[in-house]
């Protein structure tokens, strides 16, 4: 397929209306995860983070496997970095690696890591990872790390997605009998979570309720919920 640039280097609406209709002709099949890290010294993602967010940040879309046999185009990079630009800070989707900017160098790295091998167009990458719906997604990971004064796991990383059976998924890190904690944020809430009760207790309305929307109240009136969770 032929691909045209005008002299700003977007590419022409009718090439972008053809990627918008695989991104969504490619949406009705998608397994996948969205990836946050909490902002802390606890890691050094989480140390990252933290020069950007008090509350989270968005790290990735993950996928167990190749979804497609859609080629790896040259055009790809450029294309994520027009769709990534003018989203990432409504989303907290950062790079910390792009100097004095917060777009676009892992983003595309990002992208090219759980992205395209996996067979996504930037144009559904985008679109998935952008999806804050909660319809199908659950707790799947958290990692954490044990802190000795408080007694407790501090969670730094989880995800929440579609591609673990109900009531699957995974602990990475921490000690085995301790409870769970995420990191302290500026909103003063705090929780404490038994290890047999993660995943019913941490759903991603949860997480938006009390971490993402204190932050990005826009998100909870978009994607729920509509609310209170206390």
């Amino acid at each position: 397929m032929l691909v045209c640039f005008n002299s700003f280097g977007l590419m022409s609406s009718t090439t972008s209306a053809f990627f918008l209709w695989l991104a969504i002709i490619e949406e009705v099949w998608s397994l996948d995860a969205l990836v946050f890290i909490l902002p802390g010294s606890h890691s050094l993602p989480g140390a990252e983070c933290a020069r950007f967010s008090n509350f989270f940040c968005l790290s990735h879309l993950w996928s167990p496997s190749r979804r497609t046999e859609r080629p790896q185009l040259w055009t790809d990079t450029m294309r994520l970095q027009i769709l990534a630009y003018p989203m990432h800070l409504q989303y907290n989707w950062f790079s910390y690696n792009s100097g004095q900017n917060t777009c676009c160098y892992d983003q595309i790295g990002s992208y090219m890591r759980h992205g395209q091998p996996n067979g996504y167009s930037p144009d559904l990458y985008v679109s998935r990872l952008s999806d804050f719906r909660s319809d199908g997604k659950g707790l799947e990971f958290v990692k954490v790390r044990y802190n000795s004064r408080l007694c407790l796991n501090v969670i730094y990383e989880l995800s929440f997605g579609n591609t673990r059976a109900e009531g699957d998924f995974m602990v990475r890190g921490g000690e085995d009998h301790a409870d769970f904690i995420f990191p302290p944020n500026p909103s003063g809430y705090y929780q404490i979570f038994q290890y047999d009760n993660l995943r019913r207790d941490i759903t991603f309305d949860w997480f938006k309720f009390h971490i993402v929307c204190p932050e990005k109240p826009w998100i909870c009136m978009v994607y729920g919920p509509g609310y209170s969770m206390y």
